[in-house]
């Protein structure tokens, strides 16, 4: 690509006529055909300078092994007979409605309109209107590279981890999709201030994944990550009720608990569980070596109440 198509002249490009919601939609067509390795595009542009700030936009939106993968022409007046990836062609050209690719008139800018974004195609598209999608692309792992079935994973890891100056509608799975990217793909970013971690839980409100969010706290403890105090207390009150609710297995993780987290625990959980509706997953729990502090504690309070009923 040239120095005309560079990315300080793509995004001038992109900005003159508001063109980030047509390079989100064709971001994400490109990163399906990617996926699933069928399927080209013919592009309708102005002219073959406009092509080559259209390839400069996809291209430069993409991890660099991604990007190496999108095959291109910028000007044919026979589209039909060229097997790259993305092939363009000016108004003037005539496209036959036969063949294995999309036509796409890409000076539309209702162009891609009904194509549904991923969270890759939305932030990337963001990023390019403060020229910062340079620093997300070289963010991404490269051992081994990443594939274009780990574009929003990747996304939500970044904005969990990196200082992004982008929205995000938080949703649980989004939350641990990125955890898990970053266990599995970026062990580096669990190091990292968990504070956007923090702030993306407290915009759900709560846990209920307990399963998974053990899995990947009890990953990130081990690591000695920074997990915030309070995430930590927010997960063991859910999985705890979990437990006694007869949810999740009681073997379920637990981190270590000080005595003041084992008397609320006693106080709040087990014993009116025990007083009300005692079952075996309560005491099962209550049995294993590791709870032995909260058993303690709820032993002695439950005996008080004994003692004194209400």
């Amino acid at each position: 690509i040239s120095d005309a198509a560079g990315p300080a002249a793509t995004a001038t490009f992109l900005a003159a006529a508001n063109r980030h919601k047509v390079l989100a939609g064709l971001l994400a067509i490109v990163r399906g055909i990617l996926e699933s390795r069928r399927g080209r595009l013919v592009l309708i542009t102005e002219d073959s300078a406009s092509a080559a700030q259209w390839i400069s936009a996809v291209t430069r939106s993409l991890p660099s092994p991604l990007a190496w993968a999108v095959s291109f022409t910028t000007f044919t007046s026979r589209p039909e007979s060229h097997s790259a990836l993305l092939t363009f062609a000016t108004p003037d050209v005539a496209v036959p409605t036969y063949g294995n690719y999309r036509t796409i008139d890409l000076c539309r800018p209702d162009a891609v309109a009904d194509v549904p974004l991923g969270d890759y195609e939305r932030v990337v598209a963001e990023l390019w209107v403060r020229e910062d999608q340079i620093r997300l692309v070289e963010s991404a792992p490269t051992d081994p590279p990443l594939s274009a079935g780990e574009l929003d994973p990747f996304i939500r890891c970044a904005l969990l981890f990196e200082t992004f100056p982008v929205a995000m509608e938080w949703q649980e799975q989004d939350v641990l999709d990125g955890l898990e990217f970053a266990v599995r793909r970026s062990p580096a970013a669990l190091m990292k201030p968990w504070d956007r971690v923090a702030g993306a839980v407290g915009e759900i409100g709560e846990l209920q994944d307990v399963p998974r969010w053990s899995r990947l706290l009890r990953e990130a403890t081990d690591r000695h990550a920074p997990v915030p105090g309070p995430l930590v207390q927010l997960y063991v009150r859910t999985a705890v009720q979990a437990i006694v609710a007869g949810a999740v297995h009681a073997s379920t993780w637990i981190p270590p608990l000080d005595v003041t987290t084992q008397r609320d625990l006693a106080d709040a959980v087990f014993v009116p569980a025990l007083w009300n509706h005692p079952s075996s997953q309560i005491l099962e729990w209550l049995t294993q070596p590791a709870n032995a502090g909260v058993r303690e504690v709820a032993l002695d309070l439950l005996a008080a109440r004994i003692e004194t009923p209400e």
